[in-house]
């Protein structure tokens, strides 16, 4: 049976890459950054439309995997039985009644309210039936980086451990205690929220590539540019890695784009995409006890599709 958590740093890990795979993404993105030019005149226009951690929620109206939504269950079978021993530690210190206490606390997850979950992070003081303090809890899961936790809470601001009793006033108009448990595709949905929040900074954005393809452009390095694919014949020698050519246009993933060249100008317009959350979905994962990742990385995947 789990217990309330005392420090949840450890799992702070949570969507975050090793510092190979930070430095894979450096050198990546410097050659993804693409271009090259052996003329003056070319030069890049970006477009991005892909996910704003200010003002984007992942979609409610995804259908979740009987995979996905078993994760969920585990997940949310972990919060439940959190909850469930801290109220049995209460009860065990001689508590009968039980007070939540709100700890507000600066999501790092900007726009979590969008979601319609339970509120702020808390815990759980302890009454007996003198009105004294018995028992303060610790801050149940205590991260701001992640919400799906606030999809299992305690239901009530105030409840009692002690049954209904004609003789008893306060079980009148006091409940009972008990555990909420909200649906395992809203876990799902907050999850993936919080995934993306968390990975958002490794996000290329349009000034980093644009910035990027102006130095490469300005560096003249030889490239071409056929109907599917741009080829960078150059960055072997400027970059010193193998010969190296993207596609045109990529639908899959965090960070679909795609690029559109004009030959006659030498421009290249950059387009940047909404997550493809179909795809993220059939990535989902249980990491550790409530925290669910939605990629397909480990140390030899590219960031960005290769061909040739």
């Amino acid at each position: 049976m789990g217990g309330p958590i005392r420090n949840d740093t450890k799992f702070m890990k949570y969507g975050l890459f090793s510092k190979s795979m930070i430095a894979s993404f450096a050198a990546v993105i410097s050659v993804f950054i693409f271009a090259a030019a052996t003329h003056s005149k070319d030069s890049i226009s970006v477009t991005d439309n892909g996910f704003n951690l200010d003002s984007d929620v992942v979609p409610g109206n995804l259908h979740w995997s009987k995979e996905s939504l078993a994760e969920a269950k585990s997940a949310q079978r972990f919060l439940y039985r959190t909850i469930k021993a801290e109220i049995a530690s209460q009860r065990n210190a001689g508590a009968v009644k039980l007070v939540r206490v709100s700890h507000p606390t600066e999501s790092g997850v900007r726009n979590w309210k969008k979601l319609n979950l339970s509120g702020d992070l808390y815990s759980i003081d302890g009454y007996d039936g003198d009105g004294n303090l018995v028992r303060s809890g610790e801050i149940l899961f205590a991260t701001g980086q992640v919400i799906q936790n606030r999809t299992v809470y305690l239901a009530q601001e105030t409840c009692l451990l002690r049954p209904f009793s004609l003789l008893d006033l306060e079980t009148w108009f006091t409940h009972q205690c008990s555990i909420t448990v909200e649906s395992k595709e809203k876990f799902l949905r907050a999850s993936m929220q919080s995934w993306l929040s968390l990975v958002g900074g490794f996000s290329p954005d349009g000034q980093a590539i644009s910035h990027e393809l102006q130095t490469v452009i300005a560096e003249r390095i030889k490239y071409k540019v056929d109907a599917k694919n741009f080829y960078c014949s150059g960055c072997k020698d400027y970059y010193k890695t193998p010969y190296l050519s993207f596609p045109l246009e990529y639908s899959k993933g965090l960070w679909p784009y795609q690029i559109k060249y004009q030959e006659s100008s030498s421009h290249f317009s950059l387009k940047l995409l909404k997550p493809n959350y179909v795809e993220l979905m059939s990535h989902a994962r249980l990491q550790s006890e409530y925290l669910i990742r939605f990629d397909e990385f480990n140390s030899t995947t590219p960031l960005f599709p290769l061909v040739g």
